[in-house]
């Protein structure tokens, strides 16, 4: 049995060292206050670290998106809005049953301005995506959508500052051509 000690980050900032619950703090600002010991914690269903997890629900995501827009384009019959109104239901059940399990409040939430201009605009490029998937041959459809990195970069890199390195700038261009 391998006797190497445990070592963790507290929240604080220090250093926590086996289950002794002994701090190595460089903080002497607040010696003597009660620290948080405890080991990270995984949050969510995979236990995997945050990037591989996020890689891995992406991939799920792509692959649902996928069987989406070949189950919309079958659905050639039914109106834009009636595609919506059926999707919107589905997901106010699915929401609702993952909302209250998890025990998160419905409608406390800061800028609720913003959540709803969201809403607008997510229902509207919704439409916008099962009219085209409807309208146009899927490969075409889904080869535009595609194009979603290069507008979310650049509007992240005008609204929110974010940094856009050579890898992202890259990545990007390969993504349009491709």
């Amino acid at each position: 049995m391998d006797k190497t000690p445990d070592i963790f980050v507290s929240s604080k900032g220090g250093v926590v060292i086996g289950n002794t619950g002994a701090d190595i703090s460089l903080d002497h600002t607040d010696e003597g206050a009660e620290r948080d010991v405890s080991p990270p914690q995984s949050s969510g269903l995979l236990p995997f670290n945050s990037r591989i997890k996020g890689i891995s629900l992406m991939v799920l995501v792509s692959v649902f998106a996928t069987v989406h827009g070949a189950i919309v384009k079958q659905l050639k019959y039914i109106a834009v809005g009636e595609v919506i109104f059926i999707a919107g239901i589905y997901a106010v059940c699915f929401c609702s049953v993952v909302v209250s399990f998890l025990g998160v409040p419905v409608l406390n939430f800061p800028h609720k301005g913003l959540v709803f201009l969201r809403l607008f605009i997510g229902t509207v490029a919704y439409m916008g995506k099962v009219w085209s998937l409807q309208n146009l041959p899927l490969g075409d459809a889904t080869a535009l959508f595609f194009t979603s990195p290069l507008f979310t970069g650049v509007i992240a890199r005008i609204f929110i500052k974010e940094k856009l390195t050579v890898i992202h700038i890259g990545a990007m261009i390969v993504d349009c051509v491709v």
